[in-house]
């Protein structure tokens, strides 16, 4: 044969070789460990942003019965109602009892009631079942808004928390309607530390 010509030698055919059933199993396992891992953490974030969404819609309609205190002319209260099942809050004229919820412990609406039409008209409510792992507690059963100057009375502490507490935020209304928010278990995104 001549340089030129050169044989080759022939090629051994390349083994395919797929995943044993011992290397996918280990993978589960490893990707099992780092979920089960991962869970509280995933849990505290879902809780965290259910405390800020119900934090937030609450200040919201703090401004909102002052500003309906306004428009309509006649005095606007927020009344909290709670109970084991859970918490709820309405907005509504008349006096602080004219109008009341009773929460469920499941995603369902709060069951609601004014008393008495004419002396009483339902706003808003809003309820947080203990489905949603977010409560409502206050220091007081109730914030009248005046209709002329807007303030409040009494003021009043709100606090949102989740079901274990570890995450809350706490509105401070004061006399003159307006609110101040502050985390009690340090600064978080959006909220100084109490």
């Amino acid at each position: 044969m001549s340089p030129a010509q050169t044989h080759s030698s022939p090629t051994r055919p390349v083994r395919l070789r797929g995943i044993t059933a011992l290397e996918l199993l280990v993978t589960v396992l490893i990707a099992a460990l780092l979920l089960t891992l991962a869970a509280p953490s995933f849990r505290a974030q879902f809780d965290r942003q259910r405390v800020k969404a119900a934090a937030s819609e609450i200040a919201s309609d703090v401004q909102l019965a002052r500003l309906e205190a306004i428009a309509l002319r006649e005095p606007v209260r927020i009344s909290f109602h709670a109970n084991g099942e859970g918490s709820c809050y309405l907005l509504h004229t008349g006096p602080q009892e004219g109008c009341t919820c009773s929460p469920s412990a499941d995603a369902e609406p709060a069951a609601t009631a004014c008393a008495d039409a004419a002396a009483a008209k339902l706003i808003k409510a809003v309820a947080l079942p203990a489905a949603q792992r977010v409560q409502l507690s206050a220091n007081v059963a109730s914030l009248r808004f005046d209709p002329i100057l807007g303030t409040s009375t009494p003021a009043g502490t709100l606090q949102v928390a989740s079901a274990d507490e570890r995450v809350a935020i706490r509105h401070v209304v004061n006399l003159l309607g307006r609110v101040r928010s502050c985390a009690p278990q340090g600064p978080m995104p959006g909220y100084p530390a109490c």
